[in-house]
């Protein structure tokens, strides 16, 4: 049995507390009926999350979470107490995120970046924010990316270099700020690429295609040019040429290409009468 995890279990016998799940090894749970989105027969295989409650018992439910143990996740602060906070994962059962775990003073209602795992003593969901002790190593043996590939990650901190972020499932990687032009904040999720791992095995990102970056310097004007007009230019396909180039100094035949490119990569919206930065992607 796998506490903390989504895991498919079969329906061995139902009784007067609920139903009672094994896994291949014999090992049972009780899904109790209040935990349980369906009626079910024996011999069901049912996907459950296995946890352990607040009286040390070992309990599955059918409504499932959407961070397990072992992995990094965007949470909501649900409560703080004497114990340290509590967050959410989707499901009745909050998890505790001790006050020796929290990197900062915590409050309900932030939203902040966690590891989720197993506590050894008590057998309970524990979280931390101390993530970077459980990201993984790149060496030179073990490299398991190629330049150019996109990957999935969370911005977990801010630093002096930019921002840092998980590659999921378990890496860390780096965005340099004068690299960066859009807004960014502690837990969002992006799709970036592996610009490079570098002779120290830290990972280098982008947001954009490496191609992207080397070749249209007018798109990284342009949204310079709106970051500093609150967002928006009143700019557009059917602007004035001698406009486009008082504005932005280049020809409307590369405002209209960078404009391309980066409504391509959502980047930008496009309004009737000009272009606008988009602000959530």
């Amino acid at each position: 049995m796998q506490f903390g995890k989504i895991q498919t279990l079969t329906v061995d016998r139902i009784t007067d507390a609920g139903y009672f799940l094994v896994d291949d090894e014999g090992d049972d749970v009780l899904l109790p009926y209040s935990l349980a989105t369906d009626q079910l027969d024996r011999s069901l295989e049912v996907d459950v999350f296995v946890y352990t409650d607040s009286k040390s018992r070992s309990i599955a439910t059918m409504h499932l979470p959407f961070a397990e143990a072992d992995s990094f996740a965007v949470v909501e602060v649900v409560s703080v107490n004497p114990v340290g906070a509590f967050v959410s994962i989707g499901i009745a059962k909050e998890v505790l995120l001790p006050y020796k775990e929290q990197s900062r003073d915590v409050k309900a209602g932030d939203r902040i970046v966690v590891y989720i795992y197993i506590d050894d003593m008590t057998n309970r969901l524990v979280s931390t924010m101390y993530v970077e002790r459980y990201l993984a190593d790149v060496s030179e043996e073990h490299q398991p990316f190629e330049e150019e590939e996109a990957v999935d990650i969370i911005i977990y901190r801010k630093s002096n270099l930019g921002w840092n972020a998980i590659i999921l499932p378990e890496y860390k990687g780096l965005l340099y700020d004068n690299e960066v032009f859009e807004p960014l904040s502690i837990g969002d999720r992006k799709t970036a690429y592996i610009k490079k791992v570098r002779e120290d095995y830290n990972i280098d990102l982008s947001l954009r295609r490496s191609g992207y970056i080397h070749t249209n310097k007018t798109a990284d004007q342009i949204i310079a040019a709106l970051q500093s007009n609150n967002g928006y230019l009143p700019l557009h396909d059917k602007s004035d040429p001698a406009l486009i180039y008082d504005k932005l100094q280049m020809s409307k035949k590369a405002f209209k290409k960078a404009v391309g490119l980066l409504y391509k990569d959502r980047l930008i919206t496009l309004e009737d009468d000009g272009i606008r930065l988009r602000l959530n992607q």
